[in-house]
């Protein structure tokens, strides 16, 4: 079948082979449905010669580009290098390997220091999209605590799985495609949580309608939750706007409260539900 070939084809560049098939298929299909042209091109067309067409091969360019936009561009190391630091207990080398966690390092500490502070401090986390910052667990204080991660990155949810278990940590990572909130409430299952994660999430270009920003903040099964924005483009430019003033909108039509946490590179909304 076509939707299988793409998804191989797509997963052959490197850093992009550890997403989940259906994350990636999701993506291929919102793509499709928006060009039905495309779809019959791909339905009609011979498997073993869809590889030389050019709409082909601009349709892979185009999934991969995106793809990139919402993982890719974070992952800077390969897995087996974080699997060495793993190993070697150099945790902040695997924060230094991804993007986000990076420039997140000199605020770490003062980071969860002030969302403690208007939260309290959690007995439970649930950190969602949650890329390498389960690794940033030390820089919390807190001694006691039940963490779910929660990523699209089968890989990384294995290494975060190794870290609980190598630091006694009551934890436990997963694959989950949070899109599908469009569809039915993926968090159903899940307990309630003291305070959740969802740091730039809502920043990526998948992320088109603000509709599925207030599906994940209404359903989120927490008491709080922590929304950041990146202030800074990927090339390290000012945003014009970096406030995100729908969030706040969009509280007070929710009723919910919040609070906001400026540092240099990234913005943080501290919601109570």
């Amino acid at each position: 079948m076509y939707l299988d070939k793409i998804l191989k084809d797509v997963k052959k560049k490197k850093e992009l082979s550890t997403i989940s098939d259906e994350f990636v298929q999701g993506i291929v299909e919102k793509h499709l449905r928006s060009n039905t042209k495309l779809k019959a091109f791909f339905e009609g067309h011979e498997l073993k010669t869809l590889s030389r067409s050019t709409k082909y091969k601009e349709f892979i360019k185009k999934i991969r580009a995106e793809l990139r936009k919402v993982y890719g561009v974070y992952a800077k190391e390969n897995f087996e290098k974080r699997e060495n630091f793993l190993r070697e207990g150099r945790y902040v080398e695997i924060l230094k390997s991804h993007l986000s966690t990076k420039e997140r390092l000199d605020i770490y500490p003062q980071l969860y220091k002030k969302i403690w502070e208007i939260t309290g401090k959690p007995k439970s986390i649930l950190d969602l999209a949650c890329g390498m910052n389960p690794f940033s667990l030390r820089y919390m204080n807190l001694e006691d605590v039940t963490y779910l991660a929660i990523d699209i990155s089968k890989e990384d949810a294995k290494l975060i799985n190794k870290f609980f278990k190598q630091e006694g940590v009551k934890g436990k990572a997963k694959v989950m495609n949070l899109l599908k909130i469009k569809e039915k409430n993926i968090f159903e299952k899940l307990p309630q949580f003291d305070v959740a994660f969802l740091f730039k999430f809502l920043d990526t270009t998948i992320i088109k309608s603000r509709k599925i920003g207030e599906l994940l903040i209404k359903s989120i099964p927490a008491k709080w939750i922590v929304v950041s924005f990146s202030t800074k483009t990927i090339g390290q430019k000012e945003m014009k706007k970096a406030n995100r003033d729908w969030i706040k909108k969009l509280c007070e039509k929710l009723g919910y409260e919040v609070k906001v946490l400026n540092f240099k590179n990234e913005i943080f909304y501290v919601i109570r539900k």
